[in-house]
């Protein structure tokens, strides 16, 4: 629902009417929400707060004279402040994603072209990283379902016992649910599923830098630091 001007100037003193420091001094005529955040004019300047900061504390600003209100300058500003100074998992939470896949192993992976992320990133045990790969909570019950049911089949087809009619049904099901998340953009075309995933809350690698990030929305373009101890880097959360 679009919020009128005198809602947003309301938002906008209702933040600093409760936040932790002394605001009074604060005098705004303008105000403009932007999901979590603010703009608010002041005197001379267009300040950006974050709502969820209760110090009520400017994150940054630009001159007011020639300031484009505009909505869609609005959301650019914003997404161009939270990539700057966000880690990637919080970048990633601001675009929409709330799960990943993380790899964990330390294992060659016939991997050397990556149409929808990276092309020339590492990506196998020579060095050494971890690769996450960010997905919405619409796919959650999607990803769950191949992990699951890859997971079954290699357990069960383990040895030397001939596979039988059930075990190639298996795997095909989980195949099935593999294509479907190439489609999704998820997975590549690559035989990425041998890898051993592990899925975790988005938020679980919050100030975590070892990684690297598959983005499908674009490329970042931070560089990646080795897993020194791999074997002891997961600790992996219940729920």
């Amino acid at each position: 629902m679009k919020l009128t001007a005198k809602e947003h100037r309301k938002i906008a003193q209702s933040y600093f009417d409760n936040g932790n420091l002394d605001s009074s001094h604060i005098k705004f005529s303008t105000a403009k929400k932007v999901g979590d955040w603010i703009f608010i004019k002041e005197d001379q300047e267009v300040l950006l707060y974050f709502l969820k900061n209760t110090y009520c504390e400017a994150e940054t600003g630009w001159d007011s004279k020639s300031f484009d209100w505009s909505q869609k300058n609005l959301n650019k500003l914003v997404h161009e402040y939270v990539k700057k100074t966000s880690s990637n998992a919080e970048y990633m939470e601001y675009l929409g994603y709330e799960f990943c896949l993380v790899s964990n192993q330390k294992e060659d992976i016939p991997i050397s072209k990556h149409k929808h992320g990276y092309d020339d990133y590492p990506y196998n045990s020579e060095n050494g990283y971890v690769v996450v790969i960010p997905f919405k909570k619409e796919h959650l019950l999607l990803v769950k379902n191949f992990l699951i049911t890859y997971q079954k089949w290699c357990i069960e087809c383990v040895g030397p016992t001939a596979l039988g009619k059930d075990d190639y049904k298996l795997h095909r099901k989980a195949m099935d649910y593999y294509h479907d998340l190439i489609d999704l953009k998820i997975f590549t075309d690559t035989r990425e599923y041998e890898i051993d995933w592990k899925l975790f809350h988005l938020e679980d690698l919050i100030g975590q830098k070892k990684f690297a990030w598959r983005s499908f929305d674009e490329k970042l373009t931070n560089h990646f630091p080795k897993i020194k101890d791999f074997d002891n880097f997961f600790e992996v959360k219940n729920d």
